[in-house]
C-alpha cells in the first residue's frame, strides 16, 4: 500500500459522507490556492510517513494525515472541519476501500489556521493512523 492509496480511500470516505466530491472540492495530496472552497487531504507535514506495515506490528508505523478545510464562509469551514473530526476521531478496525485502519485518532480538535488574502478561512484537523 502507498500513501496515495490511503489518501484516496479516506477522500472517498468523506465524499460518501456528503462532505464534498473527490477531484472537485476534495483535493488529494496537494494544496492549490486557486481551488476555492475545498478540503485538502495530505500527509501531515513534519511527521514520519513511513512504510505501511503488514500484520505483525513488530515496528508499528503511524503515518499521519491532515485535512485542511478551506471556505469563504467561516461557518461552513467550521461545520465541515467538525464533521471530519467526528467521522474519524476514534476509529478502530475499519476497512475503507483497500485501506484497513487498525486505529485512527485525532491529534486534537479542528484548529483555525488562517484567513487568506482571498478571504478563505482555513481549519486543520490532524490524525495519527495505524494501517495495514
Amino acid at each position: 500500500m502507498t500513501i496515495e492509496t490511503y489518501l484516496v480511500d479516506l477522500s472517498n470516505y468523506i465524499q460518501s459522507n456528503g462532505l464534498g466530491t473527490v477531484a472537485v472540492d476534495i483535493v488529494i495530496s496537494g494544496y492549490y490556492d486557486k481551488a476555492g472552497n475545498a478540503i485538502f487531504v495530505t500527509p501531515y507535514g513534519g511527521s514520519d510517513n513511513c512504510e505501511i506495515k503488514t500484520p505483525g506490528y513488530d515496528d508499528p508505523c503511524t503515518p499521519d494525515v491532515q485535512f485542511l478545510v478551506r471556505n469563504l464562509d467561516q461557518a461552513i469551514a467550521i461545520s465541515k472541519a467538525n464533521a471530519i473530526f467526528k467521522l474519524f476521531r476514534k476509529v478502530s478496525d475499519l476497512t475503507i476501500g483497500d485501506t484497513k485502519i487498525i486505529s485512527m485518532r485525532a491529534k486534537g480538535p479542528p484548529s483555525f489556521v488562517m484567513k487568506t488574502n482571498s478571504l478563505h478561512y482555513h481549519y486543520s484537523i490532524n490524525f495519527s493512523l495505524i494501517i495495514q
